[in-house]
């Protein structure tokens, strides 16, 4: 019996490890992908603001 207590205990300790690992793959991932649209969002004010100084220039 205690055998199969045993077990179930680290069964149990794999199966939540696994789900944190889960967790925190996704936590990652949201937030490169955050960082990746706000890396973006600078891309484009840096080309829409030198878009527009060129329009005055000509």
């Amino acid at each position: 019996m205690q055998i199969i207590q045993g077990l179930l205990i680290a069964a149990a300790l794999i199966a939540i490890v696994l789900l944190l690992f889960v967790a925190l793959g996704l936590l990652a991932f949201g937030i490169a992908a955050d960082v990746m649209r706000r890396q973006d969002e600078w891309t484009d004010n840096g080309s829409r603001k030198e878009k527009a100084e060129n329009d005055r220039e000509a």
